[in-house]
């Protein structure tokens, strides 16, 4: 009877496509349910609140895209998606909620659709970067990683919808800087394939007149996707990363320079620049309502 067990194990650990959802469902369902009690005892960073609070103050689209949100440096996606759920719920609760979500449903993606097997798509749930990094901390790290395996899960799919894919791709660009390298690096190789597609359907007798058509407009659509995350996330000119010299060259040998964040190394150079930033009144404003929710949150008068 244990060997019986143990060879039923064995085999549905090596499972490489499920043949139905359940299996999927169920893992997404711990998966969730391990997010709820972590996200309970977690206490947000000052980055994860300062997005919240940006978006949940915004006064809608046009403000995310062209207010002070700007001043981060980061696409505006993540900002927007968070304002929309604002709307339904001003609690901090909701925060978690929309990060728990956006991780499930990852989750369950990843292990549905994933070439892998079994034993190797659990494991990967249980990881830092994807439990913690991806699934805890409440960035846009999640709906970066969503937009990555709905990409990946649309890919896979006969014929290529480039189109499609583009969108996906423009998404992921907009989540992150890390999400647009991302994105870029996948669109070549969409487009690359769309274009081999296009050469086997002239030698078969199709029609490669559709997927041209299909290949160009993907390329133009995420041609404008990279022209808006580049003009909605470089900071102005007074922001603070716009300022001359805020990265330093610290040489780490006689060919190899690296560069480094500005504040990891104190300098005179550097204190007379942090000196002359300017901190707009709503960025006070913000910073006051964050002492404000940790003075409720410690149970203080």
């Amino acid at each position: 009877m244990l060997r019986n067990l143990a060879r039923r194990t064995r085999h549905g650990l090596q499972v490489k496509t499920e043949p139905t959802p359940w299996f999927s469902l169920g893992g997404a369902a711990v998966f969730s349910m391990a997010l709820v009690f972590v996200h309970a005892h977690h206490e947000l960073w000052r980055d994860e609140m300062h997005c919240w609070t940006l978006a949940r103050n915004a006064h809608g689209f046009w403000d995310i895209l062209t207010g002070v949100r700007r001043y981060d440096g980061h696409p505006f996606l993540w900002y927007y998606l968070l304002h929309l759920v604002s709307r339904l719920s001003r609690s901090v609760v909701a925060l978690h909620g929309t990060t728990i979500l956006l991780a499930t449903v990852s989750a369950y993606l990843w292990l549905r659709d994933a070439p892998l097997p079994r034993f190797l798509r659990i494991p990967l749930l249980g990881t830092y970067l994807f439990f913690y990094e991806y699934s805890v901390l409440s960035r846009s790290y999640a709906l970066g990683i969503l937009c990555l395996f709905l990409f990946c899960r649309a890919y896979h799919r006969r014929p290529l919808r480039v189109p499609l894919l583009s969108l996906l791709l423009v998404l992921l660009a907009l989540t992150s800087v890390y999400g647009a390298l991302i994105a870029v690096a996948l669109a070549a190789m969409l487009f690359l394939q769309g274009f081999v597609d296009s050469l086997k359907a002239k030698e078969q007798g199709g029609s490669r007149m559709r997927i041209s058509v299909s290949v160009a407009s993907g390329i133009v659509l995420f041609g404008l996707g990279l022209l808006l995350f580049w003009t909605t996330s470089v900071p102005p000119k007074d922001g603070f990363f716009a300022l001359p010299g805020m990265m330093e060259t610290v040489p780490l040998g006689p060919t190899l320079p690296f560069h480094y964040w500005l504040a990891n190394f104190p300098r005179q150079r550097q204190d007379a620049r942090i000196e002359q930033l300017h901190v707009t009144e709503r960025s006070v404003v913000a910073d006051e309502q964050f002492r404000i929710f940790r003075v409720t949150l410690a149970g203080a008068p």
